[in-house]
């Protein structure tokens, strides 16, 4: 499996923040991070396909953001 990692994050407690492409694969893979890593993974849901897309698409900074405190 091909995984294209689209952001990753670092919080201030150590967990770490995830995006991957909203594709099966992406889903697939988010899934198998998420279920290693445990209470350390934060699943992230983008308004768009990816970050590129969101940022294409005139989605802010702000907006994604925050998906990620959500």
């Amino acid at each position: 499996m091909k995984i294209e990692v689209t952001m990753i994050t670092e919080n201030a407690d150590g967990s770490a923040n995830c995006t991957l492409d909203l594709d099966e694969e992406g889903q697939a893979a988010t899934n198998e991070i998420a279920k290693r890593l445990g209470d350390h993974c934060k699943v992230v849901a983008l308004p768009r396909k990816d970050i590129n897309e969101c940022l294409v698409s005139g989605i802010s900074k702000e907006e994604i953001d925050q998906c990620f405190q959500n």
